[in-house]
């Protein structure tokens, strides 16, 4: 789970604003009191080529080996329609996750947040955990429009 609190703040690494993407990276360690953890960016990327992409990538390195995990949350309905994609909302307005692990084994854990949560109805947290422990790891969710 992420910390709270003034000292969790994301460092900006680099940006790239174009006429066709545009990036941000990000040092995103002060949100997690995890010793052993060394690394970890968050890249994500804009893309207006063809109808449009979001891709974010995360970036680890442990000192030791450690669980991992990054998420999504929706409040749309969601199903899993490969090993490596979710489609995420209803007919005609979805979207499609491609999840690529680069080739290490993941599952996905949905979980309700039951918090003080002010919407008709709760919200889902898509875990998307690597089923085994790794020192150095990348994960990239690439968001399309649904065909």
């Amino acid at each position: 789970m992420q910390d709270e609190g003034a000292q969790v703040k994301a460092v900006v690494l680099r940006t790239d604003f174009t006429d066709s993407q545009d990036t941000l990276v990000f040092d995103i360690r002060s949100a997690y009191s995890v010793p052993q953890l060394e690394r970890l960016t968050r890249t994500y990327v804009f893309s207006r080529k063809y109808t449009g992409s979001m891709t974010v990538t995360d970036e680890i390195a442990f000192s030791e080996p450690s669980d991992f995990e990054t998420a999504l949350i929706t409040l749309s309905p969601w199903r899993q329609i490969t090993p490596k994609t979710l489609r995420i909302g209803d007919e005609g307005k979805a979207i499609d996750v491609q999840i690529d692990t680069g080739g290490l084994a993941f599952s996905i854990i949905p979980a309700e947040i039951d918090e003080h949560i002010h919407t008709k109805t709760l919200p889902v947290r898509l875990g998307i955990r690597l089923d085994s422990l790794v020192r150095q790891a990348t994960v990239t969710v690439k968001i399309t429009p649904a065909q």
